[in-house]
């Protein structure tokens, strides 16, 4: 038996952001967290994911198999086509001096720091996104002047003090929908 078919349309990108998002958080204490924060960002349209050795994240390796494993399940779970990418650990600054995002990002509790959509609407509509989170305990203050130096925004998330994973999401999330969510496909 031979099986014929015509093709009759043909989608790319379907249920993915019109932006690329690159999140880059800070490892934490316990994987689980770091886990979930994947899932959830692979789920809200994340393009990239960068496991960061800051100075206050704890030095624990990443269970790469087990991270992979858990974005594939995602991605087909909200019928994304694309599967993120996925970097090695590295350090902020490692991470800065090869990016090439459009719109530069640093969560950062302190007084420079604007809220997030703010920071988004004022850069205008950008192809690339880098959102940096810190681990628990945030950046230490010599990687937010770095971030800063490089060409990052300070961000603040709002009035509440967040979980590191929480934090990434809703960064994630902030930039994501200030740019009108998905790009292809179906909604």
């Amino acid at each position: 038996g031979q099986v014929v078919g015509t093709i009759v349309e043909q989608r790319e990108d379907v249920g993915e952001p019109a932006v690329d998002v690159t999140v880059a958080l800070g490892l934490l204490k316990k994987r689980s967290r770091f886990e979930t924060f994947v899932e959830k960002a692979v789920e809200l349209g994340v393009r990239r994911i960068v496991p960061l050795h800051t100075q206050r994240a704890e030095p624990e390796s990443v269970r790469e198999e087990r991270l992979r494993n858990v974005m594939v399940a995602a991605m087909k779970q909200c019928r994304r086509s694309r599967l993120p990418d996925l970097a090695a650990p590295q350090s902020p600054e490692a991470l800065l001096a090869a990016s090439e995002a459009a719109i530069g990002l640093v969560c950062h509790a302190g007084d420079d720091a604007v809220p997030i959509r703010r920071a988004v609407d004022e850069a205008g509509p950008a192809s690339s996104a880098l959102v940096l989170v810190g681990p628990e305990g945030g950046f230490a203050p010599s990687e937010v002047d770095a971030a800063v130096a490089a060409g990052c925004t300070p961000v603040s998330l709002g009035p509440r003090r967040l979980r590191a994973e929480t934090a990434g999401l809703a960064a994630l999330q902030a930039v994501v929908g200030s740019t009108g969510g998905r790009s292809g496909g179906e909604s």
